[in-house]
């Protein structure tokens, strides 16, 4: 089972965000990075509209493993007990902070951070 003193649960700019203030109080720890979607963090409102005026793909990245975070993609997490099957999460502290317990994982962490995003609510459109 794979430990973090961090692991962070989501993989969009608010991940990326808590990586880098985590890496202003400690430089050398290491980093989980927990993220439903297959690709790394990166700066949703430029992919939307700086792509479409000609902005090269790259900038979009958010470059967050340039930080020293292991990037556990395309995989979903869950704060203390799993969501499925009833995994217990394994951590340093309470169960309230504790680590993650995944589907196809079991990730352990001493604090954990939950920065994950909204998912799309599809609206039935007559016409």
């Amino acid at each position: 089972m794979a430990h973090y003193p961090y692991l962070i649960l989501g993989g969009g700019m608010a991940a990326d965000a808590a990586v880098c203030g985590i890496r202003e109080l400690d430089a050398v720890r290491p980093i989980g990075l927990i993220g439903e979607e297959t690709d790394p963090p990166y700066a949703r409102p430029p992919l939307s509209k700086g792509l479409w005026k000609g902005d090269p793909l790259e900038s979009v990245w958010r470059n967050t493993a340039e930080h020293g975070v292991d990037l556990l993609l395309g995989r979903r997490g869950a704060r203390g007990r799993g969501e499925r099957g009833g995994e217990e999460a394994k951590s340093d502290e309470t169960e309230a902070t504790g680590g993650c317990a995944g589907f196809d994982h079991d990730v352990g962490a001493r604090r954990t951070v939950c920065a994950t995003g909204r998912s799309m609510k599809l609206h039935a459109i007559s016409g």
